[in-house]
């Protein structure tokens, strides 16, 4: 009987004990939602060009607007050994000598209203030392960020993405962290980095990525529907611009804000700002202007128009060749035709022709590009990271030839450069050289200067013969006279 009893009571701590757990979270609380968050369980080529290679459960994402040397296509791939923070994989996003907007997604499915907080480490390394290099410069700048986009769009512009604060993870893996609820059954996640300099290495690492389900909230901020009342411009860090002399307003983009954040500061739709500056997208630059309101008399002018296409028409015009519009999924722009050719010089303190750790870059270095035939460009290095390496963009290609030059330098690699720009690819030549004063030969503190003074020495040693040359004489003719002297005195036979 006792026995029976103390098995009933061990049988309901049991019980009590498994309920705790769920007792004290949320269901599906801490258990992660990613597929594949660890980015461990493979990686797959998305694009079918070797250049997308993502982790399974994710999708590459990134900004192509190439302009100078920033925000090009970059390289997805999977990490080397020793490069993860957790186990033996994290996903890599690198370019070189070139910037980029870019990162990852995934669409998850929860429930609706779920208070969610998406969790991942990242790092960037970013270097104008070399290509390779395992450690930033210090000047290095980036930036980092994840978000939850609550309503599910996918899209990485999007204004409702609620994203993390920025870091710039020069150093190493540090945690990224945000929370949002869900307004529907699917949310997206993003995770985001965008160097600041067009830097030898540019490789962003992501890794160990979580998505828990925190508490329940509002699934929907606007459950009403309808028009969103305008945001006031106190509230947000937005400064309404003023109206031109001709009557039109022009908003210059700032840091942080987005289409759906200056239309309703303005009180205009986001596809009025679209058409009125040509945009497809929702993706804005920092000092893009963008027009919001036209200038006086230009709707109605516009208006106008419509209304003269509208009328009715007298003879039809006579027929045309019709457009040619390219295929949307063909990949034709110049920028992925031509190539683009980089250039700096360097201070190359040991001599041995390339660029080691520590080796500063060289100003007032001068750089001409040519086809063979005429000049293609021409620049003068600053010595400032931030400007260089310089490159020679939308090149065609072909064959180049590149001449370089310094006042009071000595080149401790090859002047003038023929090299070949392959299509879609950037080449990269750096160029040694030290000082005219610091390239001379040093000399032993005994030696004699006989180059520059040779001249000076010969005539030096001439003149010194021709003194003992006149000594000697001079010795000869004293003794003479002594000993003619002595002789008559002393020695000769007196009568």
């Amino acid at each position: 009987m006792c026995s029976w009893k103390w098995q009933r009571i061990a049988l309901v701590l049991m019980l009590a004990l498994a309920a705790l757990p769920a007792a004290a979270l949320p269901a599906g609380a801490q258990a992660n939602l990613l597929n594949n968050g660890s980015m461990e369980n493979g990686f797959t080529d998305r694009f079918g060009d070797g250049n997308g290679v993502a982790p399974n459960g994710w999708e590459p994402w990134y900004v192509d607007q190439p302009s100078g040397c920033n925000n090009f296509r970059p390289v997805f791939t999977q990490s080397g050994p020793g490069q993860a923070q957790d186990g033996g994989a994290a996903a890599v996003i690198y370019l070189n000598y070139q910037t980029y907007t870019a990162g990852l997604k995934q669409n998850v499915n929860v429930a609706a209203g779920s208070t969610l907080r998406f969790t991942a480490y990242g790092r960037i390394i970013s270097s104008d030392e070399k290509v390779g290099a395992t450690t930033s410069s210090g000047e290095a700048q980036a930036t980092m960020k994840i978000g939850i986009d609550p309503t599910g769009s996918g899209n990485p512009s999007s204004g409702a993405i609620v994203w993390s604060p920025s870091i710039s993870a020069t150093g190493g893996y540090q945690q990224f962290a945000v929370e949002a609820t869900a307004q529907g059954g699917t949310v997206t996640v993003f995770v985001y980095s965008r160097p600041q300099w067009c830097f030898a290495e540019n490789t962003t690492f992501f890794d160990a990525a979580s998505l828990v389900v925190t508490g329940q909230g509002s699934a929907n901020p606007n459950p009403g529907g309808g028009a969103v009342a305008p945001v006031q411009p106190e509230n947000i860090p937005i400064q309404r611009a003023e109206p031109r002399d001709d009557g039109s307003i022009v908003h210059v983009v700032q840091s942080g804000q987005y289409l759906n954040l200056i239309a309703g500061v303005y009180g205009v739709s986001v596809e009025q700002i679209q058409q009125l500056n040509n945009l497809t997208g929702s993706i804005i630059f920092s000092g893009q202007e963008l027009l919001i309101k036209p200038a006086d008399g230009a709707v109605e002018a516009t208006q106008a128009a419509e209304e003269a296409a509208d009328a009715e028409p007298t003879d039809p015009p006579p027929p045309t060749t019709p457009p040619q519009v390219a295929d949307a999924g063909a990949v034709e722009p110049e920028m992925r035709t031509n190539g683009n050719l980089c250039v700096l010089a360097y201070k190359d303190d040991n001599r041995n022709a390339a660029r080691d750790p520590g080796e500063g870059l060289l100003a007032g270095v001068s750089v001409t590009l040519t086809d063979g035939q005429q000049e293609q460009g021409r620049y003068t290095t600053s010595g400032v990271s931030p400007n260089e390496p310089y490159c020679f963009m939308n090149l065609p290609p072909g064959t180049y030839d590149l001449m370089m030059s310094g006042a009071d330098l000595i080149a401790t690699t090859p002047a003038n450069v023929r090299l070949a720009v392959p299509a879609g690819q950037t080449v990269r030549v750096e160029y040694g050289a030290v000082s005219a004063r610091e390239g001379a030969p040093e000399l032993d503190s005994g030696s004699t200067l006989s180059l520059d003074l040779s001249g000076l020495f010969v005539s030096e040693n001439a003149s010194r013969i021709a003194a003992a040359s006149i000594g000697a004489a001079g010795a000869v003719v004293f003794m003479t006279v002594l000993g003619a002297i002595i002789y008559l005195l002393f020695l000769r036979p007196r009568r």
